[in-house]
């Protein structure tokens, strides 16, 4: 069974800092669950997937060839089109500094 190796973005969790966010346990248990299933989440298109995250939905990306999941972004539900739309704009240039940093 493949493993996938779980990262979070920078700035998810400035993000998170800035709301107060203090259950980093739930995070952890998260990242975990997608380790093995990185599927768990509602596909959006692309590579891109949405994990429903409490009153967040939190939005990942998983690269396939390199075993990588990488936690991007959260939203609540008003704000969640407009997230989904900057990552699937930004899709190529995100996908390259993903892989630029982990290859």
């Amino acid at each position: 069974m493949k493993r996938y190796r779980v990262f979070t973005s920078y700035s998810l969790e400035e993000k998170l800092k800035k709301i107060k966010f203090t259950d980093w346990n739930r995070l952890e248990k998260l990242k975990r669950k997608l380790e093995v299933n990185p599927l768990a989440g509602k596909r959006l298109g692309k590579n891109l997937f949405e994990k429903k995250w409490g009153p967040f939905r939190i939005y990942y990306v998983i690269i396939e060839d390199i075993l990588i999941v990488f936690l991007i972004e959260f939203s609540d539900k008003k704000e969640q089109s407009r997230v989904v739309n900057y990552i699937l704009a930004n899709w190529d240039q995100i996908i390259a500094e993903i892989r630029r940093s982990f290859i």
